[in-house]
């Protein structure tokens, strides 16, 4: 009997990895698990055991191992209040519900203590070498038991491993969640057997809405996820927060769900922004706003524009940037994921491209796409440098996008060519100032979001790798809300303006974003904003 155990075991481990998206043999892939989980090493045994001792749990056991084995890595930062003095400080924080509430109550405990308050950071908790037996079986059985509702039905054995099986959405305290809300899924299931995907998922999207609400600025000094309890607490969160209650609900429930990101809009001075997709029986992912928009087919459930998107896959992609350099170069931090999907041709029109270069001397193999957001050009894609080490080829690059191409050098990014549009043709056309110049008439709608009454503006040109200023400021003398609604523009107006370069209206005192003009190019006389 004990052979032929054995013999079902080793049968299970070998096929595993190809069911759930893997390609070579299960026991190399699991030994640096293994090896990582250290003292842990028995809960994780105790899993491959338990799943191991009967034939019928043969999809259990793969779906153990798969878990397993995409662990090291992934975990959470622990925070814990203290003082500047790294005193412990005995205070839950998160139970006052108001931003005020909480600024006011750290602010009155700085007061008795003389110090800051701060949160101090206990270091990276990797799962491999916390998670429990108990949990991960847990999390596999409840897993399996909406593997037939008619939203999971459907799925192929590795989108289930990838999108339904995972206990954790992405970078939140480790918690034991998957039993708590399984048992609690009737409200789900009373209303919406006979629902489709899309709806079933809108129909637990706005039972969030009611319960929850986006709370970023009230959270801004707080450099971890919440976990569930502080969420519940605050009644709301950022939006990696509210992602977390909402994915937590879809895979309860048999939804298959996925974690996604642009780190940095081509359009907006405001960083980037995560969301969730929903599989639907198609196969198409369609994007949703924890707590705010419901999944429409073939939309987008935000305002502003995407350079790249990526999905935050649970197997390890082959053709992710951390994979492909495998810590043998410096790279960004928001792509050093080997978990990473590039899916930005998924959702909107997206072109191959080969872009010289002019700073290739750095030993890379490897240069980056940016994109203006906030002050600097922030990088959003990669791409391989080619042989002759004049160019570099990127795949998947969004269109109708002003980007640079860029290096790193020493870990600081440096600029590696010209500044290029690329059209919603799939073409570059290079912005370069040329010699003809001209004036610019600012009286763009959406630049009126910025522009304030009274405020000295100068305009600033890209220019052979450095912002320089055009001689001369304007002060805006009406009110640009104002002058809009009387239909009255020439908001500001410049002289002797380059065209075909990237030009950029700023306050001559710089405090925030929204000081700071998006790109304008300037052709034949007429402006684009981007």
């Amino acid at each position: 009997m004990k052979q032929t155990l054995s013999l079902f075991v080793l049968s299970v481990v070998f096929f595993m990895l190809q069911a759930c998206s893997t390609k070579t043999n299960a026991p190399v892939q699991l030994q640096p698990a293994l090896t990582k989980a250290g003292a842990n090493r028995t809960e994780i045994q105790a899993v491959i055991d338990h799943y191991s001792s009967n034939p019928a749990d043969s999809l259990k056991l793969r779906a153990a191992l798969f878990l397993i084995s995409g662990m090291p890595g992934r975990g959470y930062e622990k925070y814990t209040l203290a003082d500047s003095g790294l005193n412990n400080v005995e205070i839950n924080l998160f139970q006052y519900k108001f931003k005020d509430s909480i600024r006011k109550m750290k602010e009155h405990l700085e007061q008795l203590r003389g110090k800051e308050i701060i949160f101090e950071d206990k270091g990276f908790r990797e799962d491999i070498q916390h998670i429990s037996a108990q949990q991960l079986i847990e999390n596999i059985d409840c897993a399996f038991s909406v593997k037939e509702q008619p939203w999971a039905k459907h799925l192929s054995f590795s989108q289930f491993c990838e999108y339904i099986l995972p206990y954790r959405m992405g970078e939140e305290p480790l918690q034991n969640w998957r039993k708590r809300f399984y048992t609690q899924t009737a409200w789900i299931t009373d209303s919406c057997m006979d629902k489709s995907v899309l709806a079933t998922t809108a129909f637990i999207n706005d039972s969030i809405k009611r319960g929850y609400s986006y709370k970023h600025l009230g959270l801004f000094y707080y450099p971890g996820n919440l976990n569930l309890q502080q969420l519940n607490d605050l009644t709301g969160g950022r939006c990696q927060d509210l992602n977390m209650i909402a994915c937590y609900w879809f895979r309860a429930a048999g939804l298959p769900v996925a974690s996604e990101f642009t780190p940095f809009w081509a359009n907006s001075n405001f960083g980037g922004h995560l969301w969730l997709s929903i599989l639907d029986k198609d196969g198409r992912f369609v994007p949703i706003t924890a707590g705010y928009d419901n999944p429409r087919r073939d939309t987008l459930p935000f305002e502003n524009k995407l350079a790249k998107a990526y999905r935050i896959m649970y197997s390890t992609q082959a053709n992710s940037l951390a994979a492909a350099t495998r810590g043998k170069e410096t790279i960004p931090p928001h792509l050093a994921n080997e978990h990473l999907a590039d899916i930005t041709d998924e959702y909107i029109p997206a072109s191959d491209i080969t872009i010289r270069l002019q700073h290739t001397d750095t030993g890379s193999h490897y240069a980056y796409l940016g994109v203006l957001n906030g002050e600097s050009w922030q990088i959003v894609g990669w791409g391989k440098i080619n042989a002759s080490r004049d160019s570099a080829t990127f795949l998947k690059a969004g269109q109708n996008v002003i980007y640079i191409p860029m290096v790193i050098v020493n870990n600081n990014y440096e600029i590696a060519g010209d500044p290029f549009l690329l059209n919603n043709k799939g073409e570059t056309e290079w912005l370069i100032p040329s010699g003809k110049k001209t004036e610019l008439v600012f009286n763009e709608v959406d630049g009126s979001r910025w522009l304030n009454m009274d405020r000295k503006y100068h305009l600033i040109y890209w220019n052979k790798g450095k912002w320089e200023d055009l001689e001369g400021t304007q002060t805006i003398v009406g009110d640009p809300q104002v002058l809009k609604k009387n239909k009255q523009s020439h908001y500001l107006h410049f002289s002797n303006v380059p065209e075909q370069a990237v030009l950029r209206m700023v306050r001559d005192t710089i405090f925030r974003p929204n000081d700071l003009g998006r790109p304008v190019v300037l052709k034949n006389g007429k402006y684009n904003v981007y």
